[in-house]
């Protein structure tokens, strides 16, 4: 899977969050840092209104669909 990172959404020492997006212009969200993989698995096999989707988790990286929209902040 090739992708470029689109924006940096936030760097810190312990946790980085990137827009990246796709050779075919699919957008995702790619979280890297400390995650609790067993509770974000568990909620990745439900599908949840008003959360995103969570498509791939490990301990230190989650990869989430993009919701295009204001920020909740």
């Amino acid at each position: 899977m090739n992708y470029t990172i689109e924006k940096i959404i936030t760097y810190e020492v312990t946790r980085q969050t990137f827009l990246i997006k796709l050779d075919n212009n699919e957008r995702y969200i790619f979280k890297y840092g400390n995650f609790d993989s067993s509770a974000l698995k568990l909620i990745s096999e439900h599908d949840l209104p008003h959360v995103a989707r969570i498509l791939d988790v490990t301990d230190k990286s989650m990869l989430t669909e993009f919701v295009n929209g204001n920020s909740l902040d």
